[in-house]
Formats: structure tokens, sequence, C-alpha cells
């Protein structure tokens, strides 16, 4: 057709990122440093195609006509991966990739990181779980329960109702030693050997300090099981041994106060 250009043009885009980085492990003093390898690959491709139409026309040799029609279309396609691995056997760069990863952390121990900052810590354990492929190690099962209050030192009233516990408020350097086999949820319960419980310093309490919850009977260890402050409700979760009385004793270091306990269950033998 006379006057009518038609046109065609294609153009493509594409780029590809690799980034890997190892850092060693190793270990400084008792602080185990943890070896750690971040990758990320990824491509970004752009397509573009552009179709024009240009139609020119004169007219008794007086009028210019030009028409110009356009489409054009961009595909845009992008894909990122990201990864991270640890437990590597050897930091050599033929050992350090994602598929060699084990994210084990050796010699038994665990990795404790802090985000900011410099801080001390302290660690304090109540016991383990195994994986049951030991056959000779032993263990107890877990027998869960609605969480259920079994002690609260407050005065009893339409808030706080009336339990074994109730107006024994903790004073500084004192042990409460509430029964936990055979009440409430635990009635008629004899092979317990530990209770899950959730321990509540409540906004009584006059000092910073702690609280140590340990079987009934038994010399108190030099550990805590919850930090408490001055007008705060500070709850948390324990695994505590009962005694051979069934009780648990819980030590208040500094201050005075009240705590409040919510069993969610016990183990027995099995």
């Amino acid at each position: 057709m006379d006057g009518l250009a038609l046109r065609t043009s294609f153009g493509t885009d594409y780029s590809q990122k690799y980034y890997r980085n190892y850092t060693p492990g190793g270990t400084t003093g008792n602080v185990l440093l943890i070896d750690n390898l971040n990758t990320s690959d990824g491509f970004s491709r752009s397509v573009t195609i552009t179709d024009t139409a240009d139609y020119r026309r004169t007219i008794h040799e007086q009028h210019n006509f030009d028409f110009l029609l356009g489409y054009e279309n961009i595909d845009y396609t992008t894909e990122n991966f990201f990864g991270t691995g640890s437990g590597f056997a050897s930091a050599a760069d033929t050992y350090t990739f994602l598929s060699q990863a084990t994210q084990n952390i050796p010699y038994g121990r665990v990795a404790i990181g802090n985000q900011q900052g410099t801080l001390d810590i302290a660690v304090d354990v109540n016991g383990w779980f195994t994986d049951g492929s030991n056959p000779s190690a032993t263990g107890n099962l877990f027998q869960p329960v609605t969480p259920t209050r079994i002690c609260d030192t407050r005065a009893a009233s339409s808030l706080y109702p009336s339990n074994q516990c109730s107006g024994f408020h903790l004073s500084q350097g004192g042990t409460l030693l509430p029964q936990v086999q055979g009440y409430g949820p635990m009635a008629g319960v004899t092979n317990a050997v530990a209770a899950v419980m959730n321990m509540t310093s409540v906004d009584t309490m006059t000092q910073f300090g702690f609280l140590t919850a340990f079987p009934d009977g038994t010399a108190r260890p030099n550990a805590s099981d919850l930090n408490h402050y001055p007008a705060r409700n500070i709850p948390n979760l324990s695994v505590v041994k009962l005694g051979g009385d069934g009780k648990v004793a819980i030590f208040n270091n500094a201050g005075t106060g009240d705590v409040a306990l919510d069993i969610t269950g016990w183990y027995f033998p099995y």
C-alpha cells in the first residue's frame, strides 16, 4: 500500500547477580561461634516488542496527512533466591555450599545470639529431651491438662479465689511450699516426677530480684526461674522436678510480693 510503512523492533535486557559470604566458626573462651554461610542468586530479564504503522498521503499536492499508530509490549521477569546454612565439615571453598550445610551445632552445645550491644548471660538447665535413638536412655511421658491455677499468694477475693496459697505473701529470703501432686487437676496422681507450670511474679513485688523453683526437701540450686520487677506482672514457663512429698519450693531472694502458679501438665514414668 502506497504511503504505508510498517516497522517492528525487538529488544531484550538480561542481568544476573550472585553473592556468597562464609564466616568460619570457632571457640573464644567458653563462647562458641557458629560458622555461617549466606548466599543469594537471582536474575532479571526484560523483552520489549514495539510495532508501528506510519501512513502518509498527499491530496491534490496541497494537503499532507501523516498517521502514526504504535503498540509496545514489555515483558519483565525477575527471580531471587536467598539461603543460609551452618554446620559445615570444612571451611574449604569446596565444602561451603548450601548442599553441604548440616545446621548441626557440635559438641552438644546450643547457640545464643545477641542482636546488638554487649551483655552477660546466665543459663540454667532444668532437664532435657531425647530423640529416642538411644534405647538405654530413660525418660518420662507427658500428661497435658487445661491450665489451672493451683497457687496464688494474694489475699482471697472475688478476683483471686481462695486456694492453698491465699495470704502467704513471699518475704525476702522466704520460701513457698505449694502442693502440686495430689492437688487440683493432679488430685489422685501419685507417680508424677515433674510438673510444667507457668509461674508469675505479680505486680506487688517491691524490688528487683529472682525466684527459684526446685524440689521440696532438696538443696536450693544456684539458679533462677524468673526475674521479677516492682509493679510488673512477669510470667515464665518452668519445668520443675517434684519433691518426695509432691511439693515444689519457690524461693524469693529480694523484696516482698506475691506469686501465682498455673499448672499445664506433668511428667510420669512409662
